[in-house]
């Protein structure tokens, strides 16, 4: 018969105390990385509602952050491309935001339509450019808000335009870290693989195995695009770094699939070479 306990168990063999510690530690870890990431997007949004309430315009504000919404887009990636996805999708904001008003003064039936057409638009562009999430969802809502509140081609302007400065606002905001270093989300994203690989090397034979496994797949693969997306030379040193992480990616699977854990000089050393990176 089964222990008591067990009932308590989910399928991977956790109880739910383990898991909710591992949660807990997971989003310990995750915080001092993304902490940068959440006070950008909160001073993104904030500036122009600031700045509508300090004007007696609250309404005007709002308005503007619509365009802030751009901010939440790619936030660690290199700045290159980082420039490009946010200015398309402040653009993107604002040309939906001009039709949803428009559309709204129709009908409900423009709106719909209109909403459909958003939505199977951005949705395309974005699986087309594999753009990660919010994906279209941040356009889809300012199409819908829009809406809500019809206007004549004037008004439809004027709204446009706030979402405009938004989006401006959020561009500059996204690009605040450039004078930190032009290829340091490269370098980050290159030690985080590496430290990947190292912990999956240390983890080999042990419970946790798989997991790690996992992770250090996706941080190789993200580093890679990393350094793909910033358009860095070929022969250049994040290149090069990421072409070495994915031959020890491709080493340390091989040791997985002998099942041998290995000399913890190799792990060291791994992990040293991405302190050296970073």
């Amino acid at each position: 018969m089964p222990h008591s306990g067990d009932d308590d168990r989910g399928s991977d063999g956790t109880t739910p105390p383990n898991r909710l510690r591992q949660t807990v530690t997971a989003l310990r870890v995750a915080f001092p990385q993304r902490r940068a990431i959440g006070l950008r997007a909160a001073t993104a949004v904030a500036i122009p509602l600031l700045i509508g309430w300090a004007a007696g315009q609250p309404g005007l504000g709002a308005q503007a952050s619509f365009g802030s919404l751009a901010v939440l887009y790619v936030p660690d990636a290199p700045f290159r491309y980082r420039a490009r996805v946010v200015a398309g999708v402040g653009a993107a904001l604002t040309v939906v935001v001009f039709v949803g008003v428009l559309a709204g003064s129709l009908g409900w039936v423009a709106v719909a339509v209109t909403a459909a057409v958003v939505a199977g638009v951005a949705s395309f562009v974005c699986q087309a450019v594999e753009l990660p999430p919010p994906r279209e969802l941040m356009v889809v809502m300012a199409a819908l808000a829009a809406s809500a509140i019809p206007g004549d081609p004037a008004q439809a302007a004027s709204r446009a335009a706030l979402t405009a400065a938004g989006a401006a606002i959020a561009w500059v905001v996204s690009m605040s870290p450039l004078p930190a270093g032009r290829h340091r989300p490269e370098t980050r994203a290159l030690a985080a693989g590496l430290d990947a690989v190292a912990g999956y090397l240390a983890a080999i034979g042990g419970a946790d195995e798989i997991t790690a496994r996992h992770q250090a797949i996706g941080a190789v693969r993200r580093a890679a695009g990393a350094v793909q997306q910033g358009a860095t030379r070929s022969g250049g040193r994040p290149a090069a770094v990421a072409a070495a992480a994915e031959r020890l990616l491709e080493a340390a699977l091989h040791v997985g699939v002998v099942g041998t854990a290995p000399d913890a000089r190799w792990v060291a050393a791994v992990r040293g070479t991405a302190a050296a990176v970073r």
